[in-house]
Parts: C-alpha cells; sequence; structure tokens
C-alpha cells in the first residue's frame, strides 16, 4: 500500500477528507482510496435441502440471506435448470436458522459457487430419487428419464409422463439433502 500510495503520489495530491486536490471552474478533483482484502475463512461448511413435492413444485432450504447482489433468486434459477421447473414452481425458505441447514454466511463471491455446487448436487439427488420411485410406474430404467415442468419421462418413451405426485404420493417429498448423500422417502420428515 505504500509504495502503491508513492507511485501515485498520494502525499503530495491529498488535502484531506472533503478537499479537493484541484478546483477549476465548476469542477473540483480529488483524491480516494480504496482497500478491499478476502481470506478462506472457512465458509465451505454451508448446507442446503432440495424438497420435491408432490405437487410438481420444489422447496429451498437455506439460510441463504440477500445483500443485494441476487443470491436467493440465483438459488432459484440453478434448482429451476436442473429440475427443468418454471422459476414460479420454486420456493425459498427464509433465511431462519431455526427451519434451515447452517449457512456459513456470503463471505463474497464464492457463495455462488458453493451454493451452485451444493444445490445442482441436491436437486439431481432429489431428481435421482424421484426416477427411482417412478421407474415402476413407467416399466423404465431410473437413469433413462427426465423431469420436466412436474412430469417424469422415460427417453425412451417420451409420450408417457407421470406427475411427481404419482411417484411421491401426497404425503412423500424426495429430499436431496446433506453432505452424506442422505435422501430418504418417508412420511411427513
Amino acid at each position: 500500500m505504500e509504495e502503491g500510495a508513492r507511485v501515485f503520489g498520494w502525499n503530495e495530491k491529498w488535502k484531506g477528507w472533503l478537499q479537493p486536490s484541484a478546483v477549476t471552474c465548476a469542477k473540483r478533483r480529488g483524491v480516494g482510496v480504496g482497500v478491499h482484502g478476502n481470506s478462506d475463512v472457512g465458509e465451505s461448511v454451508s448446507e442446503a435441502y432440495v424438497r420435491l413435492d408432490p405437487n410438481g413444485t420444489a422447496s429451498i432450504y437455506s439460510a441463504v440471506s440477500e445483500h443485494g447482489t441476487g443470491q436467493r433468486s440465483s438459488l432459484c434459477k440453478m434448482v429451476a435448470e436442473v429440475l427443468q421447473l418454471p422459476l414460479d414452481r420454486i420456493f425459498l425458505s427464509p433465511s431462519d436458522s431455526a427451519i434451515t441447514p447452517y449457512e456459513f454466511g456470503p463471505v463474497g463471491a464464492p457463495l455462488h459457487v458453493r451454493y451452485g455446487q451444493r444445490l445442482h448436487r441436491r436437486s439431481g439427488r432429489g431428481a435421482q430419487k424421484l426416477f427411482q420411485f417412478a421407474a415402476p410406474l413407467l416399466d423404465a430404467d431410473p437413469e433413462d428419464m427426465e423431469t420436466v415442468d412436474g412430469l417424469i419421462f422415460s427417453r425412451r418413451k417420451p409420450d408417457k409422463k407421470i406427475p411427481w405426485k404419482a411417484a411421491l404420493a401426497l404425503i412423500a417429498p424426495a429430499w436431496g439433502k446433506g453432505g452424506s448423500s442422505l435422501i430418504s422417502r418417508s412420511s411427513i420428515s
């Protein structure tokens, strides 16, 4: 910082707070400085869950807070892309640690990368579980299945589709959660 100040000529140009270094008619010129620091402070311990509901919606459970750069809407877009659902069918929990898994905090740009990777995996795990439930109903292999707009189908027989509700039943959402790949089909969790 001292070398930067020397090269810039800070000592010669700085006249004090709110004091211009030069005035030409109505124009005022001044100098300023900004400093930013970043470090890896262990933010990789954050977590998120994705729940696929029988009504063809997905709910994201995350304590990520909005601080002006669109991180909450980005989470919805990531899940919508993986599950091929319209954004109005993706729901995001409040940022409340009483109902969501742990979140370290935004701590800069890594938030989107960190959460993007996790939500992609969680959404994919939920979809895999959904396909396992749907496979017997469609007489298809789970690896050959896709979901679009809340409907499940086999790539080999794309005309035969069933809604998520048929695969999940009313009280059995498919969860994509946890670092241990835990996805369960259970009654109300």
